[in-house]
């Protein structure tokens, strides 16, 4: 991974719900060497780790 002067995540979490108070995780991604726009399909069915 190049690194920079930005802070570039190495895993996201796409969260929802109704409130701050009530979001459940609905995507775990974990980036490896991320480079450029990321994309994912968060209406794909997960795997037991959150990866799909």
């Amino acid at each position: 991974m190049i690194q920079d002067d930005s802070y570039t995540p190495s895993a996201l979490a796409i969260r929802a719900g109704t409130g701050p108070s009530d979001l459940q995780d609905v995507r775990i991604v974990t980036l490896e060497k991320p480079e450029g726009w990321i994309t994912f399909d968060v209406t794909a069915e997960t795997n037991e780790e959150g990866d799909g």
